[in-house]
């Protein structure tokens, strides 16, 4: 897997851009991921690595925040069914979220 993010000053460098990465993924037999693929102006902001950019400011991406909701229901979950202590289950759902 492969991250890439290319910025460009105007559409002419973009286009150019993007034509130089189509032609390396061509030859390194690479495609890209239809849905995970974003062309847009710089302005919309767009999410990338867990973050979301949109000029102003930094922030973390709504997905990201979903997903670490997600999976802290699905570890307290599994803590309940095996009735873990109340001090085991602070202890562990306190380190996933510090990490």
């Amino acid at each position: 897997m492969l991250d890439v993010i290319v910025l460009a000053k105007t559409r002419w460098h973009l286009r150019k851009a993007i034509r130089t990465v189509n032609q390396h993924f061509h030859q390194l037999k690479v495609e890209q991921a239809p849905d995970k693929t974003l062309i847009g102006k710089i302005s919309r902001g767009w999410d990338f690595l867990g973050y979301h950019f949109d000029g102003k400011q930094l922030t973390v991406a709504a997905k990201t925040v979903e997903k670490h909701v997600l999976h802290y229901r699905q570890l307290y979950e599994q803590l309940r069914i095996k009735k873990a202590t109340s001090i085991e289950m602070a202890s562990v759902l306190g380190q996933y979220v510090k990490r």
